[in-house]
């Protein structure tokens, strides 16, 4: 269920012995940021560092399957709720996603699948080396520029380590469509 509907949920579940083990948020906003969001988002980008010099940036299904598949099970797929939420990893379906590769390694990718004027934004990967360098900034970068003429809006989820993804939807102020919380309490079996 939606916390933000049963806002007292948390505290019956934990008085009852549960404890939580993750917590997914559902976004939704302008693709594009406008007014002073977008002088922000042009500040993040320019103290992006430069990519490594022997990267590229490819299609999903030009891109190694096994290592997008392999980051995806490491970083998305084991993370409570995401895996529920994400199901049987299909990258086809997100056509206008992008990867980031330095020689022949994904170092990051961004699944973007467009349905109607809204991209849906399931996951955005970067390896641990190369995070807190502006990779994931120039990646959003890349799908504004590649589909502001077809899309007004971006829905998007992320999990609680996703202080980047929560910075973003805090100062450009999204709106929140759900936030799901998983919890868990071990149950002794007597024989």
């Amino acid at each position: 269920r939606s916390m933000r509907k049963e806002p007292d949920a948390e505290t019956f579940l934990t008085a009852r012995g549960f404890h939580r083990v993750g917590q997914v948020t559902s976004m939704r906003g302008p693709l594009v940021p406008q007014g002073a969001n977008a002088a922000l988002f042009e500040m993040w980008l320019a103290n992006a560092e430069e990519l490594p010099p022997d990267s590229r940036i490819v299609k999903i299904d030009e891109a190694p399957a096994d290592q997008i598949t392999a980051l995806f099970r490491d970083h998305i797929a084991n993370v409570p709720l995401l895996a529920e939420m994400h199901g049987n990893f299909q990258p086809e379906r997100h056509k206008e996603s992008i990867v980031v590769m330095s020689g022949d390694r994904v170092i990051g990718f961004l699944l973007a699948n467009v349905q109607g004027r809204l991209v849906h934004v399931p996951a955005l990967v970067v390896v641990p080396e190369y995070r807190r360098k502006g990779l994931s900034t120039r990646m959003i970068h890349m799908v504004e520029t590649q589909l502001a003429h077809v899309v007004d809006e971006a829905q998007y989820e992320f999990t609680e380590s996703a202080t980047f993804t929560a910075k973003i939807a805090a100062d450009f102020g999204h709106e929140i469509l759900r936030v799901a919380v998983r919890f868990e309490r071990r149950v002794e079996v007597t024989k």
